[in-house]
């Protein structure tokens, strides 16, 4: 596959970049890679937009709120309304291309709203899940997002020779009931055109690293495989690798590239080049053994020293901590708790440190670094989640993946004593061998859910009949009448875990009322050739 061309950058590759250089590579570079799918959040986010831009173009709103995105939007109404109605020079949902310099690709972006009169102003809608992470004034003034939206609105006004331009922020609430702020800073030209140079130097570093050939050749940044609830190119790191990216952890001198994350941080050191990570968590914690797998005396949701990200990383991971919040929600682990992603990533941290790691004493070593007594089932998911594929949530434990479970030593073979050499004997032909015979190849697998076979189908099985001899060794092996009985889902797990294990043929009629197969509907469908659905 021909390797796209570097035509251009934009500010969430900077973002990118200056997280990871591979991540930035893979999404820009390897179009076979399949890229991340949308999350709710953004999903969200791109429909409060397109309700934002329909009333500013057209004088439209839903007036029926039947969505939440509608809902949200209404919160921000009187204030649309009334720059669509004073200001007559607007731009929206307008494209910008800036020059970086000689030989580097230009910058493109969109500018959710430009105001371009007398104060000069550029306007970007966010959706907001938790307004401690939304930007404040300070931060919005050395966004690497908004520079570049300032520099180019001076650009366009240059005949004008405007001394300043106000940058703001529009946020919107997405959780609790609507709510509306406005976040702006007013920026001096000089001020701009300072930081605007700092980000062409980060652009003029991408040129080298688009050249490369391959993603291998580009260096990781470890410290921020776990961002965002897990970089979900981690896997492909590991193949690329062909080992664990933890044993690198070992050595700070493999480590990849620095991370940098808003132009305060490149305004701190011109000198990008000398910003080195921070010693790797192996270096800074000696291992534990099981009694000592306890987090310093710090309060719940605060992140020790030895699982913080460097200073530079962690400018940038604000601004999608409320993304993280959102996932540590959904992977069932309340708000309530006060915990976050910093707390299960250095418990996945300790957990690597245990001499026996089986699903029991990872569980009760958790529950002591978390300070609980009782473990959710989403603990255990979160944790497995930041561990970096360290550990894995399966059949309702928290387990080690097959990345990081020790290989067993083969044992020596005993020296066979040496015996009498015993004397030549003639030596009878070799019979022929028989042919092996051809083994015949298994029936494909066909799901029919809801509905009848179709004409001409092999003769069918149920899916109650299918599942019977696992649904009697689950529960003959928990002493149990039905698997059903086991807290938390556990039985229909347990289930389709020896389901997935066997290798089922042949045509199956189901009935998604089935209590087992929401369970069971995962491997059953990604192992069959044919999925009709009534």
């Amino acid at each position: 596959m021909t390797k796209p061309p570097f035509s251009h950058v934009s500010a969430s590759q900077i973002k990118n970049f200056s997280l990871c250089q591979r991540k930035w590579y893979i999404e820009k570079f390897c179009p076979s890679i399949p890229t991340p799918p949308a999350t709710s959040a953004m999903e969200l986010g791109t429909e409060v937009h397109e309700h934002i831009e329909k009333y500013l173009r057209k004088g439209e709103y839903p007036q029926i709120l039947t969505s939440k995105a509608a809902r949200i939007m209404q919160a921000g109404l009187s204030a649309l309304s009334h720059i669509r109605e004073q200001e007559s020079a607007l731009l929206i949902e307008h494209k910008i291309r800036l020059s970086t310099d000689k030989g580097l690709p230009p910058l493109i972006g969109y500018v959710d709203l430009a105001v371009m009169g007398d104060p000069l102003r550029v306007i970007d809608h966010k959706t907001v899940g938790n307004w401690k992470y939304a930007k404040t004034s300070e931060t919005l003034r050395n966004d690497l997002q908004m520079i570049p939206y300032a520099k180019w609105a001076l650009e366009v006004r240059l005949f004008f020779a405007p001394a300043s331009v106000t940058v703001e922020h529009w946020q919107y609430a997405t959780k609790n009931s609507p709510e509306f702020r406005q976040v702006a800073v007013t920026l001096e030209a000089e001020e701009v055109e300072a930081a605007w140079k700092d980000i062409v130097d980060i652009v003029r570093e991408m040129v080298p690293i688009s050249k490369k050939n391959h993603p291998r050749d580009v260096a990781p940044t470890l410290t921020a495989c776990s961002a965002f609830g897990g970089c979900p190119y981690a896997e492909t790191c590991q193949v690329l690798d062909q080992s664990s990216p933890f044993e690198k952890l070992n050595n700070p001198d493999k480590q990849g590239s620095k991370t940098m994350g808003t132009l305060q941080d490149l305004l701190k050191s011109r000198d990008m080049t000398n910003l080195k990570p921070k010693a790797s968590k192996t270096e800074q914690t000696a291992p534990a053994p099981v009694a000592q797998v306890l987090r310093p005396d710090t309060e719940r949701g605060t992140p020790s020293p030895s699982t913080e990200a460097p200073e530079a990383a962690q400018d940038f991971l604000e601004e999608d901590q409320a993304e993280q919040a959102e996932t540590l929600a959904s992977l069932g682990v309340p708000e309530s708790s006060g915990l976050t992603a910093a707390d299960f990533e250095g418990a996945a941290e300790a957990l690597k440190q245990l001499e026996d790691p089986t699903p029991k004493t990872l569980r009760k070593s958790l529950a002591e670094y978390l300070g609980l007594r009782r473990l959710r089932e989403g603990y255990l998911k979160a944790t497995a989640a930041h561990s970096g594929g360290a550990f894995v949530f399966y059949a309702g434990e928290l387990t080690l993946s097959d990345l990081t479970k020790p290989k067993p030593e083969p044992e020596p073979e005993p020296k066979p004593e040496p015996k009498p050499e015993p004397k030549p004997e003639p030596e009878p032909e070799p019979e022929p061998e028989p042919e092996p015979e051809p083994e015949p190849e298994a029936a494909p697998l066909m799901l029919f859910i809801d509905c009848i076979p179709i004409q001409g189908a092999p003769e069918y099985v149920t899916f109650e009949k299918m599942i019977e001899p696992f649904v009697s060794k689950v529960a003959t092996d928990n002493d149990i009448d039905t698997p059903l009985l086991l807290d938390y889902g556990k039985g229909p797990r347990q289930v389709a875990a020896l389901l997935g294990l066997d290798s089922p043929s042949g045509a199956v009629l189901i009935s998604s009322a089935s209590p087992y197969w929401d369970a069971c509907s995962v491997p059953l469908i990604q192992a069959a050739s044919l999925v009709v659905k009534g």
